[in-house]
């Protein structure tokens, strides 16, 4: 089904979300008093800029399809791999979501960036996909 999702951030802090899906349903759902709040997309961003800085720890509250997610980005290690820029050294996070079944560890490449070059996807503790960083287009 398709569903288009809007959110609005209002200025006393509330967020108010419009959801349309394929067969006209309309929902709406106001969240009061979301401070230091980002979306799914937003927070990639803001994280490798904290990775820049060495924080390789951090915390975030994320507004996911209308609900309110905690996501836990915590630093495992570093790891040379092989990429396609060579042998890479990277940092490797895992990002756990509160209250799910889905995590993610996640090979940052520590001189090109921080751009994820490999990603691993977990449910229930099982392997469910491998994405490696293949090209980079200009």
């Amino acid at each position: 089904k398709l569903e288009i999702i809007e959110t609005f951030f209002n200025k006393d802090s509330s967020i108010i979300m419009t959801s349309h899906s394929t067969n006209n349903i309309v929902k709406n759902m106001k969240h009061e008093n979301m401070k230091h709040i980002q979306d799914r997309l937003s927070v990639q961003i803001d994280y490798q800029k904290k990775l820049n800085k060495g924080k390789y720890s951090q915390d975030y509250r994320i507004i996911d399809k209308g609900r309110l997610r905690e996501y836990q980005f915590r630093h495992i290690g570093e790891e040379e791999i092989e990429t396609i820029f060579g042998k890479t050294n990277t940092v490797v996070i895992h990002k756990l979501i509160k209250n799910n079944k889905r995590n993610t560890l996640t090979w940052y490449a520590i001189d090109y960036g921080f751009i994820p070059v490999k990603i691993e996807q977990y449910r229930k503790n099982a392997l469910k996909f491998t994405v490696t960083l293949e090209e980079i287009k200009k």
